[in-house]
């Protein structure tokens, strides 16, 4: 809920807009006051009922933008119009993952990160392969998917428990 309002409250509030905004007269460099509500209607009645500790998040995600070079505010601007060209469907799953990301170890996070770059660094052909099998797996309960995976992450990075875990149900 807090990432979804989050999103809602910046993209109401003109944060990533392409276009100058109200918000734009504001200057870039004032800390939002803690009581800071976002514009009216439905979003505004969500803010009200977030607690100041969730407010006090938000605020910090705003800062993290405002502190991001230009490229990257670019590339989250970016990311943020696909997510919301998403079906409900898919923004829930998303949403989902990323809870189960917060959930994680930080060891296993850092796995994982390492299971992403190594999949980075395969050649087009077999990431796409990579992919096809971990849709065709899809069909397959967990328990038969977990040695099909290991299966597949020997083949590709040498390493049977590489990437286990996240994202795929």
């Amino acid at each position: 809920m807090i990432l979804r309002l989050f999103l809602a409250v910046c993209l109401t509030a003109g944060l990533w807009a392409a276009v100058p905004s109200p918000v734009a007269a504001v200057s870039p460099t004032a800390e939002p006051a803690t009581s800071a509500s976002p514009p009216s209607g439905e979003t505004l009645k969500q803010w009200q009922q977030l607690s100041p500790a969730e407010r006090e998040r938000l605020q910090g995600l705003y800062r993290r933008f405002r502190d991001m070079p230009e490229d990257q505010q670019q590339q989250l601007r970016q990311r943020l119009e696909q997510f919301r060209q998403l079906s409900p469907e898919e923004q829930a799953r998303l949403q989902e993952n990323f809870q189960r990301w917060q959930q994680l170890p930080p060891e296993k996070k850092e796995q994982l990160r390492q299971t992403y770059r190594r999949f980075r660094e395969l050649p087009p052909e077999q990431r796409q392969q990579m992919r096809d099998e971990m849709r065709q797996m899809q069909n397959f309960s967990p328990m038969e998917r977990q040695p099909m995976r290991q299966q597949m992450n020997q083949r590709f990075f040498g390493n049977p428990g590489a990437g286990s875990g996240m994202g795929h149900r």
